[in-house]
């Protein structure tokens, strides 16, 4: 009569076991612990990327909703020094936040390389947001702000509102795709910790 086979008291036998995102790595082997790997080590660098992200979100709404719109009712007088001040101190706010959020951003895309395929295809399109709110930025944004520094200019400003849209509309996305890429990987750990098992005999 053959003996059943010993229970192997090898640490790492439950961990090579591991889920992973896809069937191959649900199923166990070298492929599950690959997936878990860019999620316990990108985490933290995925963290950084949404909350920049909606920092600026947040900012931006506030600028769109509050700030640019009370531009026009500053009294000419006042608007070379209102203005220099506006651009002095935003700049200061936004500036660190924005580069922040772009190198997280470029540092996620290679992260993503091992996420399930709806979230790297979410990381890639908030990555090409990022370009885009860049662009917008300094091609149009900029040079609106430009001429306004030059003196008040009411059509100058109902189109600095109308471009900052497209920003707003950049951030607010950029967040919501940033949230979901969060929530599959929050999903996903816990199986990859569960995979791992009891690590004694």
């Amino acid at each position: 009569m053959t003996s059943p086979p010993e229970a192997t008291s090898d640490p790492t036998a439950s961990r090579r076991r591991g889920v992973g995102f896809t069937k191959a790595g649900a199923a166990g082997g070298r492929m599950g612990t690959a997936y878990n790997r860019p999620m316990d080590k990108g985490f933290p660098l995925l963290l950084v990327n949404l909350l920049a992200t909606w920092f600026l979100a947040g900012l931006i709404w506030m600028v769109q909703l509050v700030h640019y719109p009370l531009f026009a009712r500053v009294g000419a007088p006042e608007w070379q020094a209102f203005h220099t001040e506006h651009m002095r101190m935003i700049t200061v706010i936004i500036a660190p936040m924005m580069f922040i959020e772009a190198l997280s951003a470029a540092a996620l895309v290679f992260v993503a390389r091992e996420y399930p395929p709806q979230a790297r295809l979410c990381v890639w399109i908030a990555a090409a947001l990022v370009l885009s709110n860049w662009l917008v930025t300094a091609g149009v944004a900029v040079p609106l702000h430009n001429r306004l520094g030059e003196g008040l200019d009411v059509a100058v400003v109902d189109r600095l509102v109308a471009v900052n849209w497209l920003r707003t509309a950049g951030w607010t996305l950029r967040g919501l795709l940033l949230a979901f890429v969060t929530w599959k990987v929050v999903q996903a750990i816990p199986r990859a910790s569960s995979a791992s098992g009891p690590l004694s005999a």
